[in-house]
């Protein structure tokens, strides 16, 4: 929280005076994929639901546009479902989702109703720069969505209120 700085005269404090402002930046690297096959190949006891893919190369990213990206993060045929009574030999968290670089912001300003009783007016900006925060792509090679990415979070949400301090 930053109280920014007030101007002395007394109309200029009435409109530009007790502002703060705060705010969080979110920038960080996407979080690890694990590539299933969809199915219990394996028919582990308990039933596993899910085993590891079948990894055939070197899994890569898909390079290009960000809707080329978008349609398939990374390289899809290099994965395949296991055969009968057998695991799959790819790496738990082998790739990266896509990252987040996200900026959600704050301004107050209060005003002075009596000496111990204020009202503050408060903007809050969440994802201030509206800028497209995807999500992980579908995992699964079963899916006919593999590699894809289908949905992103939330965009910019603003938020106004009132409140009342005493």
């Amino acid at each position: 929280l930053w109280q920014l700085p007030s101007p002395s005269n007394r109309w200029a404090k009435a409109i530009a005076g007790n502002w703060e402002t705060s705010g969080i930046w979110t920038w960080q690297s996407g979080f690890p994929l694990n590539i299933t096959s969809g199915s219990d190949t394996s028919f582990s006891l308990p039933e596993n639901g899910d085993d590891q893919a079948q990894v055939s190369c070197t899994p890569r990213y898909t390079s290009g546009s960000r809707n080329q990206r978008i349609a398939s993060w990374f390289d899809t045929s290099c994965f395949s479902v296991p055969a009968d009574n057998s695991f799959g030999n790819v790496g738990r968290n082998t790739l990266i989702g896509p990252g987040t670089f996200n900026f959600d912001l704050g301004l107050h300003k209060s005003f002075n109703i009596t000496e111990h009783t204020n009202l503050q007016l408060r903007g809050e900006f969440f994802n201030a720069f509206n800028h497209t925060l995807l999500n992980n792509p579908d995992t699964s090679v079963a899916d006919d969505n593999f590699g894809r990415i289908t949905s992103a979070r939330s965009p910019r949400i603003i938020q106004i209120a009132l409140k009342v301090r005493f």
